[in-house]
């Protein structure tokens, strides 16, 4: 319950047209993923992932359901340490993006 309650709040923090955008910035997100709070850094990745699956198609990832939390925050971990200029953005940004490269949707 805590995991769908946590996916809804996060649908708000996705782009869209004229909404709010998270105040969480990759920096924070990476100081929480690699530091400060696991399971903190998990609900958020998880939250996020759930909120693409409701999206309805073209969805922007397209994530295998026998992928891992931890596999999540590898995919966002790395993207964070390859390309230090996006630590700024958005952090939902930031995780929508990685999970789009790492799990494309393919027509």
């Amino acid at each position: 319950m805590k995991k769908v309650l946590f996916a809804l709040l996060l649908l708000g923090a996705l782009p869209a047209q004229a909404q709010r955008v998270s105040k969480v910035s990759g920096n924070q997100l990476m100081e929480l993923c690699g530091h400060t709070d696991i399971k903190g850094c998990d609900a958020y990745l998880d939250g996020i992932a759930d909120a693409i699956a409701e999206e309805p198609a073209p969805r922007r990832a397209c994530i295998p359901r026998n992928v891992t939390t931890p596999q999540l925050r590898d995919v966002v971990l790395k993207l964070l340490h390859n390309a230090p200029e996006k630590r700024e953005l958005p952090a939902a940004r930031i995780v929508v993006h990685a999970y789009g490269k790492a799990f494309p949707c393919h027509p």
